[in-house]
């Protein structure tokens, strides 16, 4: 018997094969069943146990590292463990342990919880668990797996855990969070990372990735759910993404009872499979070239707005995703209040309004070398508009079909609007006539061909003319205006 070990006895432990394994010490105290066989088969290099009035730790060979009171001595026996083994997977057993300070690790760490294991945090207004902060650029296996994490949204300091400085090997999933402020920070160096599989009640600000002269690229963050209990709202968001973050991937989350969804400030994030509710902003972009793919996104305020570009000259995609708002006024799924230009991809989009909104836009503002192509717009409200916009040329609007609405599209400029559906729509087009095709508008004055761009759009195009007495099918050959009569 070990003389250094807690209660511990020898087992004989077979492998799948029936081999026999070396002689293990394993402590006396009642754990779950078949417990001590998955400890010891999976290569831990700790465990943390506690039952009745203890908590301690215990290396690989079963010898305790440490012990201590339960419920005031947790975090000093993890923190004990880690500076132990230095390096490796720290098994927690089942059971709640309180942690009151900081937790701080190297790389290299990497917390694994038995079914059923929770951190009590409601006594910490601090960040839990600290890796690598300060520390040089590591790539080393480290993370978080199989824990419940319970907090207070009072402490609003309390952050589950920072990671600095390590690449392609941080993986946090399969935890629970409940009343969580703060979840997760990446900075600097973390790329490559992985954050999935996160439940989460009344709990926000998810994930933060934040650059410094390095940044955390190509993170994957897959299947967060937050949820909260019926009419609570928290100020926050599921993701934010710093300035000059490249390739975040977000994917298959599902976010309600939050303010805010993603805030992306970085480069070619990828938005895609998520359902999305939130009373200010589903998705704010400030960086350039975002694909937003087949999500469901459902602003749930008054005002809300489901994706608002929040800085100048962007590019990227929308497709392929479904807009929904119910009984909500003032509702702006795709809006630009900036000054300056967007240019994007807007196509197979579903947009539908319903229950007693007014004064609702599926898409509003300043929008320049798009194509808004194969959407279909529903209002069963009625009297919302579907295409408002302010200062925006050189667009495609082609293929969509308009129900219901107010106004369907007003106002593009120096753009090609054709093949459109409209159907019971009381204003379908208001159309800029001298620098807009429009295969459905009667002009009453012809374009202003000496504009190159108006001359291209309108090569070889009829369209509908009437010069105050007669009507004409009148056509650009680009030279002069060729003029059939009709009636």
């Amino acid at each position: 018997m070990n003389p250094n070990s807690k209660n511990k006895y020898l087992l004989k432990i077979l492998d799948s094969d029936g081999r026999s394994l070396p002689n293990v010490g394993i402590s006396k105290h009642a754990i779950s069943p078949n417990w001590n066989l998955k400890v010891h088969s999976a290569s831990y290099s700790a465990i943390v146990k506690n039952q009745e009035t203890d908590v301690w730790a215990e290396n690989e060979y079963g010898e305790t590292i440490i012990e201590g009171e339960k419920g005031v001595d947790d975090a000093k026996v993890i923190q004990s463990a880690v500076n132990t083994i230095g390096e490796g997977k720290i098994f927690v057993a089942k059971g709640t342990y309180k942690i009151t300070q900081k937790i701080t690790c190297p790389a290299g760490i990497i917390f694994e919880g038995e079914p059923g294991t929770t951190l009590d945090l409601t006594g910490l207004n601090d960040t839990a668990f600290e890796f690598n902060v300060g520390g040089e650029y590591v790539q080393k296996p480290t993370g978080l797996r199989y824990l419940t994490c319970e907090g207070k949204l009072n402490n609003t300091n309390l952050m589950i855990a920072k990671f600095e400085n390590i690449g392609r090997s941080i993986v946090v999933e399969h935890l629970t969070l409940k009343n969580i402020p703060n979840g997760f920070e990446l900075t600097s160096s973390c790329f490559d990372s992985v954050i999935r599989h996160i439940y989460c009640v009344s709990s926000k600000n998810i994930v933060k990735l934040t650059a410094t002269t390095t940044k955390p690229n190509n993170t994957l963050i897959d299947h967060i759910e937050i949820s909260a209990g019926w009419g609570s709202i928290l100020d926050g968001y599921l993701v934010y993404i710093d300035e000059g973050t490249q390739s975040v991937t977000i994917t298959d989350s599902w976010c309600e009872a939050l303010t805010k969804g993603v805030v992306n400030y970085g480069l070619y994030t990828k938005i895609r499979g998520n359902t999305l509710s939130c009373t200010q902003k589903c998705i704010e972009v400030g960086g350039d070239d975002v694909k937003i793919v087949d999500n469901t996104i459902s602003p749930t305020g008054d005002g809300a707005i489901g994706i608002d570009f929040i800085t100048k000259n962007l590019r990227g995609k929308i497709i392929g995703n479904t807009f929904k708002s119910y009984s909500c006024d003032n509702v702006i799924f795709i809006n630009n209040a900036l000054t300056s230009d967007v240019y994007f991809e807007i196509s197979s989009n579903y947009f539908r309004i319903e229950g007693t909104s007014s004064g609702c836009y599926c898409i509003k503002g300043r929008i320049t070398l798009s194509q808004i192509v194969g959407n279909k717009f529903e209002d069963l409200a009625g009297g919302n508009t579907a295409m408002y916009f302010d200062y925006s040329v050189h667009n495609v609007i082609e293929g969509n079909s308009v129900e219901e609405f107010g106004t369907g599209i007003y106002k593009p400029n120096y753009s090609l609007v054709a093949n459109n559906r409209m159907y019971n729509v009381t204003t379908p087009y208001t159309i800029v006539e001298t620098n807009t095709y429009c295969d459905q508008h009667l002009y009453t004055t012809l374009p202003d061909t000496t504009n190159s761009f108006v001359s291209d759009i309108f090569l070889n195009r009829p369209i509908h003319y009437y010069d105050g007495t007669n009507y004409y099918i009148a056509v650009w050959d680009g030279s002069t205006w060729r003029k059939v009569q009709i009636s």
